[in-house]
């Protein structure tokens, strides 16, 4: 037996699963922060005009955490093609942080 098993390979889609759970994930997560971070330093105008702009807020800040979450997909694809368990590690904790964040978010930023 070598010095160093080889990690076991995972099927393709508990692969894509992972991917999947963290772009979407990232989204939320981004989305979070982002709203945070405008809420804090730019105030936002009156509603009536956010809502008919073509350049809503709400709409960036989702396509940005679309942006970031798809980069984090392929790299959490590549993750758990070559170190599967570091992969569901990070995922789960990327899952809870994006939780707590979109709902603390949600609560005190809405």
């Amino acid at each position: 037996m070598p010095a160093t098993a080889e990690a076991p390979t995972l099927p393709l889609r508990v692969r894509i699963g992972i991917a999947i759970t963290s772009a979407s994930a990232t989204i939320a997560l981004v989305y979070a922060v982002i709203r945070v971070v405008q809420a804090v330093f730019y105030p936002e105008g009156d509603p009536a005009l956010v809502v008919w702009s073509p350049r809503a807020a709400m709409f960036w800040r989702f396509w940005i955490g679309v942006y970031i979450g798809g980069g984090i997909g392929l790299g959490a694809y590549a993750l758990a093609t070559r170190a599967p368990l570091h992969a569901a590690r990070w995922t789960y904790v990327l899952v809870w942080a994006s939780v707590i964040a979109i709902t603390s978010q949600g609560i005190l930023v809405p």
